[in-house]
């Protein structure tokens, strides 16, 4: 296999295509609830590492959880949708948080879900201040309450 060119750094080969294609991605709880502190954050951000060797066209680069959502920043490849990803992160980690924090299985209000059905996917940063409001308003979503105004 050659060599990548210099100028090629930060770029992604596949067959012949090359791309650089960077996603930030914010999951919000279901009902905004104060789950991924501690013990289980760090959890998460293990079995993200894990999913992403099992997948390894989905480069997880950096996650960030705070205690009611999970900020990421990933890289895949075009034959990949976005959503396709986000779903595919969102199955694979519920299932891990709830195989090894047995409690997370029947929380409250309903089904027992981790995630909230929507998420927040920008091409660009996300500021704090952003990704707050989106949790607020997917909690809202959640509850059925939702006006979302940037």
């Amino acid at each position: 296999m050659p060599v990548m060119e210099k100028w090629l750094n930060g770029f992604s080969k596949q067959g012949h295509l090359i791309y650089c294609a960077f996603y930030r991605i914010v999951l919000a709880t279901k009902y905004k609830r104060r789950i991924l502190k501690g013990g289980i954050g760090s959890y998460l951000r293990i079995s993200l590492k894990l999913t992403g060797r099992h997948y390894p066209d989905i480069k997880i680069l950096k996650t960030i959880t705070g205690d009611n959502y999970l900020y990421l920043l990933i890289s895949v490849p075009p034959k990949i949708s976005v959503s396709q990803t986000v779903d595919l992160l969102k199955i694979n980690t519920a299932k891990a948080l709830k195989d090894r924090f047995r409690f997370l299985s029947h929380l409250r209000y309903g089904t027992g879900e981790i995630w909230s059905a929507g998420c927040l996917i920008s091409t660009m940063e996300i500021s704090e201040e952003v990704i707050k409001k989106y949790v607020q308003y997917q909690g809202d979503e959640d509850y059925g309450q939702s006006q979302f105004q940037f």
